[in-house]
């Protein structure tokens, strides 16, 4: 940021316009990255405009590419679609084969993501894969692959995105992008829990662990530590589950990510009551159910109450159980969840 921040002051005193624009441009997309969106907008706005005035565009067909993106992120699809067809315009116009490819990506995430359109979206993405195939692009391949081998991950061909996948991690290997081959061993883990494979799924799982402190990737360290913990917990191997959950929170406070720091903390009682140590088990579900309400996650805030009243049932606390089921319940409503509700309702019985 720095950097940029320092170029483009160059830039300004030396009234390099396409230089100012191309650090602009450059700078919109570490902004967007960073969640700094008004920052970006401006930085892009700016970009173009110039772009523009210099009747650049293949620059203007970058820009709105950018611009269009931001727009995804901040969630208005319907303008970040018309932006990026603008872009995808452009591209075509000036044969500008690796624009053009990323663009359909992007595209197609915007199906995927804003629509939840996922079979419109496989159709961006292999037309954006045959491009960056024909053209030797092989990062942004690897970028593509994933996001397919994602999408069909939502549209449940399990089968289909382990095949995207396996290539994804191959490729990212090969042109050296190692958020895309972390990823792409997070999702593969994935698609296997899914399956009910527990053991390739803490296989990949612990493959991506490596990789991800390997390249100090530290937010994607923490998620993969927290669907380990659960893994393991399923797999029937608590002590290890426990002390991936341990870790888990431990690294959630240091990023000061309270969602994934709840998550942990509820990993960690249920691993804490498979072992029997049902005071610390009650002491890190309490600790989960506190974050839980403080910042409104419903589902965690279920998931510890329950795990509370596990640990109530082999003390003998029954009276403790019945605050718990009725908020349960009163979730479970909220939620519109019938399965849920219905057990619920069924604990409630037998209390």
């Amino acid at each position: 940021m720095e950097v940029y921040q320092r170029v483009l002051t160059l830039r300004r005193s030396q009234n390099d316009r396409a230089g100012i624009a191309e650090t602009l441009n450059n700078l919109g997309k570490v902004y967007t990255n960073l969640n700094e969106n008004d920052k970006a907008d401006k930085a892009l706005q700016e970009a173009l405009l110039i772009r523009r005035e210099l009747k650049d565009r293949k620059g203007e067909g970058e820009t709105l590419q950018n611009i269009g993106w931001l727009n995804a992120v901040k969630e208005e699809s319907n303008k970040a679609l018309e932006l990026l067809e603008q872009a995808l315009s452009i591209h075509r116009e000036v044969k500008d084969r690796k624009g053009e490819a990323e663009t359909l990506r992007r595209i197609g995430l915007v199906y995927s993501y804003g629509f939840d359109k996922d079979t419109k979206a496989l159709e961006f993405l292999k037309q954006a894969l045959n491009i960056q195939e024909e053209i030797g692009d092989k990062y942004q391949a690897s970028n593509t692959l994933f996001n397919t081998g994602k999408t069909y991950f939502f549209l449940k061909d399990y089968s289909s995105s382990l095949e995207f996948l396996e290539k994804a991690k191959l490729l990212s290997r090969e042109a050296d992008n190692p958020v895309i081959e972390v990823l792409a061993l997070e999702q593969i883990a994935s698609v296997y829990f899914q399956q009910g494979n527990f053991k390739r799924a803490a296989e990949a799982g612990e493959e991506a662990l490596v990789l991800a402190r390997k390249n100090q990737f530290r937010n994607h360290e923490l998620d993969i530590l927290n669907s380990l913990a659960r893994t393991y917990f399923l797999k029937k191997k608590p002590a290890r589950g426990r002390d991936l959950a341990q870790e888990a929170v431990n690294l959630a406070r240091e990023l000061k990510k309270r969602n994934d720091e709840a998550q942990a903390l509820n990993s960690l009682g249920s691993a804490y009551i498979e072992l029997r140590d049902y005071q610390k088990a009650e002491t890190a579900s309490l600790q989960a159910l506190s974050i839980a309400k403080e910042i409104e996650n419903l589902n965690i805030e279920s998931s510890a109450l329950s795990s509370l009243n596990r640990i109530y049932f082999q003390r003998g606390e029954f009276n403790k159980q019945i605050d718990n089921r009725l908020r349960i319940l009163e979730i479970a409503r909220k939620q519109k969840d019938k399965w849920d509700e219905f057990r619920a309702l069924v604990d409630l019985g037998s209390a």
